[in-house]
């Protein structure tokens, strides 16, 4: 099962920049220019990780994600630092053989 992470705020990197790609090899990610309130529910509820550049989460809206095991708050600069997190938490359950 591919591990799905969503960044809420991409339109806060900078102009022609995606989120860096990382290297584990299942995975989906999803960037959303601008979410806010339901439509962050709306398209993280499946996520097991969410990343959000400046974009405040309501405690409401995070228990409405039940997959959710991560949440990243970041500035733009540490999108590869992130990047590289999210590789390292996906292969360690690649490697357990557990499912997330």
């Amino acid at each position: 099962m591919a591990i799905k992470f969503v960044v809420v705020d991409s339109a806060q990197l900078p102009a022609g920049v995606d989120f860096p790609p990382l290297k584990a090899a299942k995975y989906s990610c999803d960037q959303y220019p601008a979410l806010t309130g339901e439509n962050i529910v709306e398209r993280c509820w499946r996520a097991a990780i969410v990343v959000a550049l400046i974009t405040a989460i309501e405690l409401t809206a995070l228990e409405k994600m039940p997959r959710l095991k991560l949440l990243i708050v970041a500035a733009e600069a540490l999108c590869k630092r992130i990047s590289r997190a999210i590789d390292q938490y996906i292969r360690n359950y690649e490697n357990k053989g557990v499912s997330p």
